[in-house]
C-alpha cells in the first residue's frame, strides 16, 4: 500500500471494506495526502486533509481510541464489526 500511496497526489477512496478504509487513511496520513471519499447515502462526500492538517483523525473522529482499538491485531472480528457504529456515535 505504501508504494502505491507515495506516488499519489490525491486519494479517492470508494471501498466497501472498512479495514481497507482504515489502512488507506493511515497511509494518507503517513504520506500527507488529501483523501476524498463518497457514500451513496444522501450523496455524502468526506474530505480528510492530511496534506495540510496532521492533527486530523480518520473520519474526523474525536475519540482516537476507537480507531486504535480497531487496528489492534488482537481484536476479534465480532468486535471489529461494532466499530463503524461507534464512529457514528463519536460525532453525536
Amino acid at each position: 500500500m505504501s508504494k502505491f500511496i507515495e506516488d499519489c497526489d490525491i486519494i479517492i477512496e470508494g471501498c466497501d471494506d472498512f479495514s481497507m478504509k482504515m489502512i488507506l487513511r493511515q497511509e494518507a496520513k503517513n504520506f500527507r495526502r488529501l483523501l476524498l471519499s463518497a457514500a451513496s447515502q444522501n450523496g455524502m462526500i468526506n474530505v480528510e486533509r492530511y496534506d495540510t492538517d496532521m492533527t486530523s483523525q480518520p473520519f474526523h473522529l474525536n475519540n482516537k481510541s476507537i480507531l486504535d482499538g480497531f487496528l489492534s491485531l488482537n481484536l476479534l472480528a465480532k468486535k471489529k464489526n461494532r466499530v463503524p457504529s461507534k464512529l457514528c456515535d463519536d460525532h453525536y
